[in-house]
């Protein structure tokens, strides 16, 4: 047997560090490494978790010198960073790593073109050269000086700071490096780079230097210029055209107002419409069309009325607008129902953006709607197996089986992951990782869990997988489960915290309880203490004015919001509120998943904008907030998972094609959604 040379690197003393000390994570951890070493055949061969409601964030310290250091961080207090850096220091703590990466960044923040910039990150490098924030410093070295827009001084940085073909560096520090050697022969492959990223100041520095040296067409200055206001920035589209005329090439008449209104459309589309139309007969043919495309995509973004008449007159355009526009183009298609002008807008669409799996399955459609089913097939087929919402679809549309032929590790399999659990669990990355998880971090926490689970093969993954679900943080069991290529665990990807619970307040509510777990693995992880920015709380993420509405239909009384992270108080009012949102909307689990995340008035107000039947797929697609959309599809294609996995009541390897047949499959759930009473009376 094969045991991996990167799990065999163990750092004892590093798990020491993280155990012996009073602050980080020593009762779970020493539990974990009993329990691995002890190779008892149920660990070899399977696991147990630790009681789900014993989550280990209730056992965090109230303080901790990492803490302090990220306080004294985001106050830009040093001082206050040094004393606390002092005290990891000086108690052998691992996450030391963390107060000198703050530290250093600080420094690099301020004074990014003096030497003392440049010693620094070499010597954190030095220290901590396997650490992403090795690769991360450097990265906030080279931003800052962007930011300090002096060129010969980051053009000196760049050359001191050479590239690593293992890490790629954020666009607008490739820009820059492009810049240092930019010729007409390099040309397309710089333009490229920069397309789509005209307000970055690295790519817009690449751009204006093009301008400068007459190496730049009119006509892709008036691209560029434009996609940079569409992204707000008028002062970026300004600056091209500025830097232009150093070579002798100016704007048509009027395109810096066209400009201007296509930088206000950002942030009040309805104002840009109503300022459009006024001036319109002063633009030309091109520059009419332009804007009509644009501010019609932008429209449909405030679900306006306006905004199909304006993509259709402004549809010669297309080719030349940005992704986000003819991805927002292409939605308002799908809301109306309109493949004839779908196909023209799928046909604009520069080749890596056709290629996503979304814009993939809608052309398939697209080839279906046609009456030629062989290419629809043939364009399904390039979707690859899985278990996201287009790949849940294609399969169905292939007639695949849901489950692959293999959902949990055989016996050789889970005899493996056991043998690796105890190299897994010494690694130092998971270690700190569970500690920073502890104390309240999770962004430090999801780094240092990435940078472990990047570097392990699959059974490493699912050893890893195992071992955070041990642990208490499923959300970092599915991150590691769902990164498996050929040996899966849906047990893993799935886990089932609280399904006791769960099923229990669905029963009582009506609901399919693998829509509730499907739900929670998207709203929370099935981390029952997080709260979000904004204030939702608990599995269900219940904002408190939306708790305290619900207990009052309830016959409850006013909430004591510290409550909402109990499990069983969270999901008695989660479930309470989903199943008014599925009654609200007549059982359409679409529109309900839409309004438990963005709210039922905006669900409505979706439902309102169309005047016939739609796709469930379609609509769901058509969503004009990215979170929600994105939402939408996550939950229901988790839901279509939760309920095949419930349905069998038995291991996923013992499922048969023929009980996945009489499952209700994600097209099923999507269904199609009626014009609302109002938008018919409309009609």
């Amino acid at each position: 047997m094969a045991i991996y040379p990167s799990l065999l690197c163990l750092s004892r003393r590093s798990l020491a560090h993280s155990t012996q000390s009073g602050y980080a994570f020593p009762m779970v951890l020493a539990q974990l490494k009993n329990a691995s070493l002890g190779m008892a055949a149920g660990l070899v061969l399977g696991f147990t978790p630790i009681a789900f409601g014993q989550q280990a964030s209730k056992a965090g310290p109230t303080s901790h010198p990492v803490l302090d250091a990220k306080t004294a961080f985001m106050r830009q207090d040093s001082q206050g960073l040094a004393r606390s850096r002092a005290k990891l220091f000086e108690q052998e703590d691992p996450l030391v790593v963390w107060a000198d990466y703050w530290e250093a960044r600080l420094l690099i923040s301020k004074k990014p073109f003096q030497p003392v910039a440049l010693e620094r990150l070499r010597g954190f490098q030095a220290q901590y050269h396997d650490h992403p924030l090795s690769r991360a410093l450097q990265n906030d070295l080279l931003v800052a000086g962007i930011r300090g827009k002096s060129w010969p001084d980051l053009a000196r940085l760049l050359a001191n700071l050479p590239t690593d073909p293992n890490h790629p560096e954020p666009t607008g520090i490739a820009c820059s490096r492009a810049r240092l050697g930019l010729n007409p022969a390099s040309l397309a492959e710089a333009m490229a780079l920069a397309r789509g990223n005209e307000t970055l100041e690295g790519c817009l520095g690449l751009m204006e230097d093009a301008a400068r040296k007459g190496l730049l067409r009119r006509n892709e200055i008036t691209i560029r210029a434009r996609w940079a206001a569409l992204m707000g920035s008028q002062e970026s589209g300004k600056r091209l055209w500025r830097a232009s005329q150093t070579a002798g090439t100016r704007p048509m008449p009027h395109e810096l107002d066209l400009l201007a209104l296509l930088a206000t459309s950002r942030t009040s589309s309805a104002r840009a419409a109503d300022r459009f139309e006024p001036k319109a007969k002063r633009f030309n043919p091109e520059q009419q069309s332009f804007g009509r495309f644009a501010l019609g995509s932008r429209l449909w973004m405030r679900t306006d009325r306006r905004a199909w008449s304006y993509l259709a007159q402004g549809i010669a355009s297309a080719p030349d607008q940005p992704p986000e526009i003819i991805e927002a183009a292409a939605r308002l298609a799908l809301r109306r129902a309109e493949p004839e002008l779908l196909r023209p807008i799928l046909a604009a669409m520069p080749e890596p953006l056709r290629s996503q799996e979304t814009w993939v399955y809608w052309r398939g459609w697209l080839m279906e709607q046609q009456g030629r089913p062989e290419l629809a097939r043939a364009l399904w087929e390039t979707i690859p197996e899985g278990w996201s919402f287009y790949r849940l679809l294609a399969a169905e549309a292939l007639n695949r089986p849901l489950l692959p032929v293999k959902a949990e590790p055989d016996y050789p399999e889970r005899y493996t992951i056991g043998l690796l659990r105890p190299s897994v669990l010494s690694d130092p990355f998971l270690n700190r990782s569970l500690s920073l998880a502890s104390l309240g971090l999770r962004a430090e926490a999801i780094v240092e869990w990435n940078a472990l689970i990047n570097r392990l093969p699959d059974l490493g993954l699912l050893a890893a997988s195992q071992l955070a679900l041990e642990a208490g943080l499923p959300d970092r069991a599915i991150a590691a489960a769902i990164r498996t290529q050929d040996v899966h665990d849906f047990r893993l990807r799935y886990p089932k915290p609280f399904k006791d619970l769960i099923q229990q307040e669905a029963d009582r509510k009506g609901l399919p309880t693998g829509w509730v777990m499907g739900l929670i693995r998207q709203e929370s992880r099935f981390l029952p203490q997080i709260k979000s920015p904004v204030g939702a709380a608990g599995l269900m993420q219940i904002m408190p004015a939306t708790a305290n509405s619900v207990a009052r239909e309830l016959g409850m009384g006013r909430v004591d919001t510290r409550k909402l992270v109990e499990p069983s108080f969270n999901l008695r009012l989660g479930t309470a509120y989903l199943q008014q949102m599925h009654s609200r909307f007549n059982g359409s689990a679409v529109l309900a998943s839409a309004a438990y995340n963005a709210g039922p008035a905006r669900s409505q107000l979706w439902q309102n904008s169309i005047d016939r039947q739609v796709p469930g797929a379609a609509f769901a697609e058509s969503i004009p907030f990215t979170e929600t959309r994105d939402y939408v599809k996550q939950v229901l294609a988790n839901t279509v998972m939760y309920e095949t996995l419930l349905a069998l009541n038995q291991t996923p390897s013992q499922a048969s094609q023929h009980d996945e047949a009489s499952l209700q499959r994600l097209s099923a759930w999507l269904s199609h959604i009626e014009p609302s009473e109002r938008s018919s009376a409309r009609r």
